[in-house]
């Protein structure tokens, strides 16, 4: 036969065994949960942009370059149309961003069976340029929808800002020639042999398309009469002056201040774009856009001071907004990933709250859960106590029956014998046990029966 001592070591055993589970388990399960929740950090990004020439692939390879630079990895994806760019972010899972250009950013907004689209900001400017045939004079909106004007293609910012002027005209915009992205030489052609009066472009004076405009004779660069109402109509657009002279003082090119029109250049991610992958990005584009060869490139991001929230027509994504108004800097995680190589922070972006489970277990089973066998010790060795000193008051009450009362000194001993005992208790249980031996005594003593 089994000896009950044991039974009821064996059952306290087990009772802690659960109390040790129930302290544990819970954090595993609640990280557990919060990892499955999460997204996590990417381990790399899809850069998606234009075509080559166009005023988003520009400065896609400088920004891929400064995020790599960080240990984000970067694939830069070129597409045909902003719209297939706008659909790949909309469809990621929260890997991917897409460099666009002004307005052409809500052309999807938030995409049917995708993540809601959100801007990082405006990273890069794309002054547009109107340039004309000798004949044709300073450019308004309803003599220009009279002539005959080219532009990139439709969705690019030479395409949108002549759609918008046509629009404004009352003309149809279906009579615009549109050029491929990056063709200066044509546009130059098409000017040259009065083919066309107008032609519009987008980029800075030394993307290829530009230059080739600016070199020829037959191509004059002329100002935006009405850029100030031109703004207010259509906030996502800017004002910039090109001074004179500025190309070539020798022969005064240009020979009068220019006044330009020009779009911001934004970064297009899902809205659960990962924190940690924002400010990689904005950071990146923070050193891009004042690291480049350009000078004016230089220049146009003190101006505007990029990388900026405004100039966007999506709205900012929200940890995007925090790093803008510095309210990430009390995120832990961020001081993470600013002090740690990317890698190492994704690494303990992803894990460190499993490991921070199993501390918080480890800690209850190392602190808590001595406290609680304590509690348990004191509360099952103050129930003996109070079970002896009844035995003690019946025994000395006359006729007391001293067989009934050690038949329950003995069920006090066998519980007694299962309280798990802590090891700085024992002088305390050893106490417990020398007070029940002595009082057994003192019961068999009484009258009634042999010892």
């Amino acid at each position: 036969m089994r000896d009950s001592s044991l039974e009821l070591t064996a059952r306290s055993k087990r009772r802690l065994r659960w109390l040790a589970a129930a302290l544990t388990l819970p954090p595993l399960a609640l990280a557990m949960a919060v990892l499955w929740a999460r997204p996590a950090a990417p381990r790399a990004i899809r850069l998606c942009t234009g075509p080559a020439g166009t005023v988003e692939s520009s400065p896609a390879e400088q920004l891929a370059a400064a995020i790599r630079a960080r240990g984000l990895g970067v694939e830069i994806v070129a597409k045909p149309g902003i719209e297939d760019c706008l659909r790949l972010v909309a469809e990621s899972p929260g890997d991917a961003v897409s460099l666009v250009a002004g307005g052409a950013e809500g052309l999807l907004g938030d995409a049917p069976g995708g993540k809601p689209l959100t801007s990082l900001g405006t990273v890069a400017i794309a002054p547009i340029w109107l340039f004309a045939g000798p004949s044709v004079p300073a450019a308004a909106a309803p003599e220009l929808a009279a002539l005959r004007v080219g532009s990139g293609p439709a969705e690019s910012p030479s395409g949108l800002l002549s759609t918008l002027f046509f629009h404004d005209a009352g003309a149809d915009p279906a009579a615009i020639v549109r050029f491929p992205s990056g063709r200066g030489e044509d546009a130059a052609a098409a000017l040259a042999e009065g083919r066309l009066d107008a032609v519009f472009v987008a980029g800075l004076p030394a993307a290829p398309a530009v230059r080739t405009l600016l070199e020829s004779p037959a191509a004059r660069p002329l100002s935006f009469q009405r850029a100030t109402a031109i703004r207010v109509r259509h906030p996502w657009l800017l004002s910039m002056t090109v001074p004179r002279g500025v190309f070539d003082l020798a022969t005064d090119r240009p020979p009068a201040d220019l006044q330009l029109l020009a779009t911001g250049v934004n970064v297009v991610v899902p809205k659960r774009m990962h924190p940690a992958a924002v400010k990689v990005v904005l950071e990146a584009a923070r050193e891009a856009a004042r690291g480049g060869t350009q000078q004016p490139q230089k220049m146009i991001a003190e101006r505007f001071g990029l990388p900026t929230p405004e100039y966007t027509t999506l709205p900012i994504n929200a940890a995007a907004l925090a790093y803008y108004e510095k309210r990430d800097e009390r995120d832990p995680m961020v001081l993470v990933f600013r002090f740690l190589p990317y890698r190492a922070a994704r690494w303990i972006d992803r894990w460190g709250i499993l490991l921070a489970a199993i501390a918080a277990s480890l800690l209850g089973l190392v602190k808590i859960l001595p406290a609680l066998t304590r509690a348990n010790f004191t509360l099952r060795l103050n129930r003996a106590y109070r079970a002896m000193a009844e035995v003690e008051q019946a025994a000395a009450e006359p006729g007391a029956d001293r067989a009934a009362l050690l038949a329950r000194l003995g069920e006090i001993d066998r519980a007694g014998l299962g309280i798990p005992v802590p090891r700085a208790s024992g002088a305390e249980y050893m106490d417990h046990r020398q007070f029940l031996h002595d009082l057994r005594s003192r019961v068999e003593d009484l009258p009634g029966g042999d010892r």
